[in-house]
């Protein structure tokens, strides 16, 4: 198939517009429910909300390693039957085989049919349950009819926090049903948009199969769909990926994972999350991310010795090459030509990596106390290497086979909560080359833009030394290193309107105050370069300061940098600074 048909790419760009909607989170409407509670005596229901106690504990059953979290809406079909403890976040799941467990349902419904049976116990949140005649429990059964102020990460757990949904909930779609032991999950969605695939749509199942109470092995598909035709052989119109992943949740869980495919991915350097990249890209015509052809396959594990720290280790093999910018539609500025997409360091490449990360934050997506610790360490090794072409100043010669480079990545960061309504937060990150050749341009860095110098332009800090640089603006240091602090306290706004059947509003939003420092530059004994064994001097870093206003799902903040001659900068954010 070498193109994907025009109506495929005219219903992706009308979705794309679509997601515009979606600006202000919606937020499940709260009307009352006819709840049936066999597990309390007759006549009395749970109308209020679920305690913070008993919520607390029910967000520690729903998150247990040994739960089976399913996406989308269940339908077990007659005669089918599951075992272990089942959980679902904010769909309905119909029963009418058999659970040998428990079931707990967040956010949504449950239904048993005349043919359903429950051998377990029942836990109802923010939604109803309704039992046919002939149904069976016989286990507790608890509902509470309010909807819980949870959210679900995105490895499927949940957390605290508003209870709404968040922008990319709308451009994804999924449907999970039973087929004798396993559960099959059909999902649909879309990357990033950007100028070299235009929206790529990922569509195809998951199969999870439990051999045992703590094992679990799941199997991942996807086909890629790219909306934006072109005539670049290193970017046909179709791609796949695929993961096959075994996990045993013992006391130190592990997990390994095999995955391989081909598909379109961003280079290291990245100005902001994909969503807004996306979105900046689709309207703006403006892609802050730049992008490479790979193909190959990897194999990684993760052991977790304790509940806080991970260990991680792994293996890849790729073949990357160059992509060029494709007439992808935009709303506006569709008459400007894109920014080229820059050439990259094409050939066959092996990376292994070892990586530590170190957990102990209260909340995964809105923190408030607690460290969050990740680094790693690759080497890069190739024995079949084109590279690009790059003047002197910023690299030497590089060897077509025999190369091979050091790099690492480090990102600290502490939540120190004041009062319930005020903290502190911090940050120091960085990394880059540590030795051998001269980094690939894939892998090169730039300081500079809305995340994480917001008082500075896109790449401000490139390392691009020529009198006329490249128009692509592709990012070539070496080496970066960040500071960042912010102040945050919590308003309690409590602003709402009804649309319809839906209600709309911010219940509470922080107040931000911050700054930041920091820089990039090229490493060697060259005029411009630092030398290897140093960092930058403090009085070549850039700084920043600004105020901003996080509605959890959007923000908006004004930033001044602080030695340069940059105007005041007003960024819109879809995610937290940090």
């Amino acid at each position: 198939m070498k193109h994907v048909p025009q109506f495929v790419r005219r219903t992706a760009q009308l979705a794309g517009a679509c997601m515009l909607l979606a600006a202000w989170s919606p937020l499940a409407a709260q009307d009352p429910a006819q709840v049936l509670n066999l597990g309390a005596p007759a006549g009395d229901t749970l109308r209020g909300a679920a305690p913070d106690s008993v919520l607390t504990r029910i967000i520690a059953r729903f998150n247990d390693p040994r739960t089976t979290r399913l996406e989308g809406k269940l339908d077990l079909a007659p005669g089918a039957s599951m075992g272990g403890t089942l959980a679902l976040y904010g769909n309905i799941a119909r029963i009418q085989g058999t659970v040998r467990g428990s079931v707990i349902i967040l956010n949504g419904d449950l239904r048993i049919s005349a043919t359903g049976r429950v051998e377990g116990e029942i836990i109802v949140v923010g939604g109803r349950l309704t039992v046919a005649p002939g149904g069976v429990i016989t286990g507790d059964t608890t509902v509470y009819e309010r909807a819980a102020p949870v959210s679900r990460a995105p490895d499927g757990t949940v957390v605290r926090g508003k209870a709404g949904r968040s922008l990319t909930d709308f451009t994804t779609a999924s449907a999970s049903f039973a087929l004798g032991p396993v559960a099959t999950t059909l999902h649909a969605g879309a990357g990033t948009y950007n100028r070299t695939e235009g929206l790529p749509i990922r569509v195809g199942p998951s199969f999870l199969w439990r051999p045992g109470p703590k094992n679990t092995l799941q199997l991942d598909l996807n086909g890629v769909f790219r909306t934006a035709s072109s005539s670049d052989a290193n970017r046909p119109d179709v791609g796949w990926s695929g993961a096959l992943t075994l996990r045993n949740a013992g006391k130190q869980p592990l997990s390994f994972r095999v995955d391989g495919g081909s598909v379109i991915a961003p280079m290291t350097s990245r100005a902001y999350s994909p969503l807004e990249s996306g979105l900046s890209a689709f309207l703006l015509r403006r892609d802050y991310r730049d992008w490479f052809a790979t193909r190959g396959w990897g194999l990684t594990g993760e052991w977790s010795p304790t509940k806080a720290l991970s260990v991680s280790a792994g293996v890849q093999q790729s073949r990357e090459r160059s992509v060029r910018a494709t007439e992808a539609f935009s709303v506006f500025r569709s008459g400007e030509a894109w920014r080229a997409n820059p050439l990259i360091d094409e050939g066959r490449f092996q990376t292994a990596s070892f990586g530590l990360g170190y957990d102990t934050r209260d909340d995964k997506l809105h923190p408030t106390s607690g460290w969050w610790l990740r680094s790693e360490i690759r080497r890069v090794t190739s024995n079949e290497l084109t590279p690009a072409s790059l003047p002197v100043e910023i690299r030497g010669a590089m060897p077509v086979s025999g190369y091979q480079s050091d790099q690492v990545d480090f990102d600290a960061r502490y939540y120190l909560r004041l009062n319930p309504r005020n903290s502190v937060h911090l940050r120091a990150a960085g990394g880059g080359w540590i030795g051998g050749d001269p980094l690939l341009v894939q892998q090169r860095r730039a300081m500079g833009g809305g995340d994480p110098m917001a008082g500075y332009g896109f790449r401000f800090l490139n390392c691009d030394r020529r009198l006329r640089p490249d128009a692509a603006e592709p990012a070539l240091c070496d080496r970066e290193l960040l500071l960042q602090g912010e102040f945050r306290r919590t308003l309690e706004l409590n602003f709402n309107t009804r649309v319809g059947g839906y209600a709309f509003g911010i219940q509470r939003a922080d107040l931000v105050l911050f700054g930041d420092v920091g820089t990039a530059w090229l490493a060697g004994p060259g005029r411009g370069q630092v030398p290897s064994n140093r960092i930058q001097t403090l009085g070549e870093w850039r700084s920043d300061v600004g105020a901003g206003f996080d509605a959890g799902h959007f923000g908006i903040y004004l930033a001044k940098a602080i030695a340069d001659p940059e105007s005041v900068r007003l960024l819109f954010r879809l995610q937290r600074r940090f």
